[in-house]
């Protein structure tokens, strides 16, 4: 087994498979908060969740693949003295002269999922790494939508699915715009400031052919594990890890929707009106109970706050960049 790490804000999470080819598109994933494989950190327990995979056949061979997902539980030492079962955290807290002999227990796994379709085993993968890093981030205000800045000045997208908002998030990454994320943004509970959380987009057949349309050509990746059609779309201007050194102000507030029977429009709306949509997009409000109304209302304080339509994504861009512009004189 070869095992790979992440780190999302000093979350450590390990991931080993017998693939390597598995291995790679995980990295290639999540590849903004890859942290160099370090065996010694694994020994020493600093990693806080750890999942395996166990993988039979490789994509290309259809109806050969076969994978199962695994949560390596802390191993668990039987005393063979005592008959007492022991947790490691608990083991390592007592004094050598206070240890009897012991008998690691290596079947500390819980099986979580498993496929005969690499499409699908991929993308529980990546959900179950992203659950797990988000319930982690205790520290961070989390909301449905994208995130970018330009000029040290941050844009946060909030919206429903079906919106637009990736669209748009990637439009202006194109466009000079830095990507911090295109459906969660993190924004420190104390500070309010705008942290990123970037990673590999996934580009679907239909999408494609809206940037093609508009003339907006993306760094795009083509995975062989990606059968129903789409690439990665790799962010350029990658952000700096650990997340915790590049953080931003939110400056602007914007809550798109894409509507064709209607044409591209900026309107400001009222605090009131912005502090009831973010709430709605909210994934972790319950959390901080009546602190998480009062950290919405502080960040939609210091932000403008607008509605955009969107039918044309160029002039959605342009309209964007104009208020930046406007803002840095």
């Amino acid at each position: 087994m070869t095992n790979i790490l992440f780190n999302f804000s000093n979350t450590i999470i390990s991931v080993e498979s017998n693939s390597p080819p598995i291995l790679k598109e995980i990295k290639n994933l999540f590849l903004p908060f890859y942290t160099h494989n370090n065996s010694r950190t694994d020994e020493n327990h600093v990693v806080d969740i750890k999942y395996s995979l166990e993988v039979s056949g490789e994509p290309p061979i259809e109806g050969k693949f076969y994978g199962r997902v695994y949560q390596i539980l802390p191993y668990t030492f039987i005393a063979r003295d005592t008959f007492t079962s022991l947790s490691v955290n608990s083991v390592l807290k007592q004094s050598q002269n206070e240890i009897p002999r012991f008998t690691r227990n290596d079947k500390n796994k819980k099986l979580l999922y498993e496929s005969g379709d690499p499409f699908e085993f991929i993308s529980f993968i990546e959900w179950i790494i992203i659950d797990t890093a988000l319930e982690k981030m205790e520290g961070f205000y989390q909301i449905h939508g994208g995130a970018v800045v330009k000029n040290n000045m941050g844009l946060i997208l909030p919206a429903a699915p079906g919106s637009g908002k990736t669209t748009l998030t990637v439009a202006l990454t194109m466009n000079g715009f830095k990507c911090l994320s295109d459906d969660i943004v993190l924004i420190d509970a104390d500070s309010l400031k705008l942290n990123p959380f970037s990673r590999n987009i996934f580009i679907t057949e239909e999408k494609k052919d809206v940037f093609d349309r508009y003339g907006i050509g993306l760094p795009l990746r083509k995975s062989e594990w990606m059968e129903y059609g789409g690439w990665d779309f790799i962010p350029p201007h990658p952000v700096p890890l650990p997340q915790g050194e590049r953080e931003f102000n939110v400056d602007f507030i914007i809550f798109p929707n894409y509507n064709p029977a209607q044409k591209t429009e900026l309107k400001r709306i009222s605090k009131g009106k912005a502090i009831f949509e973010i709430i709605k997009e909210s994934f972790n409000i319950h959390k901080f109970r009546d602190r998480g109304v009062d950290i919405v209302h502080r960040l939609v304080e210091n932000a403008e706050c607008y509605q955009l339509t969107v039918n044309n994504l160029n002039e959605a861009v342009d309209i964007i960049s104009d208020l930046f512009m406007v803002k840095k004189l």
